[in-house]
């Protein structure tokens, strides 16, 4: 499944973090029967997550904050 570029969540996104690059998640969830725009995001690095010994460092987070924020007033400024 992939977005609509045009979306406002996915114009949204980009505007509030440019320099993310395209990933495509090759895991599950409920967003594979759901026709609305839909990402995947978190803190830290993909190939951590899930796994024994998962952590996400202190910048990390922060840096999480800080782009979740950045799209939710993008998000709420388009609509």
């Amino acid at each position: 499944m992939h977005n609509d570029p045009s979306s406002p969540l996915i114009k949204a996104v980009r505007r509030a973090s440019p320099s993310v690059a395209d990933y495509t998640f090759n895991g599950s969830c409920d967003m594979a029967f759901s026709t609305a725009p839909s990402i995947v995001m978190g803190p830290g690095r993909s190939e951590r997550s899930h796994a024994a010994d998962e952590f996400i460092a202190v910048p990390e987070l922060a840096q999480a904050i800080a782009m979740y924020t950045g799209i939710v007033k993008a998000y709420l400024g388009s609509v």
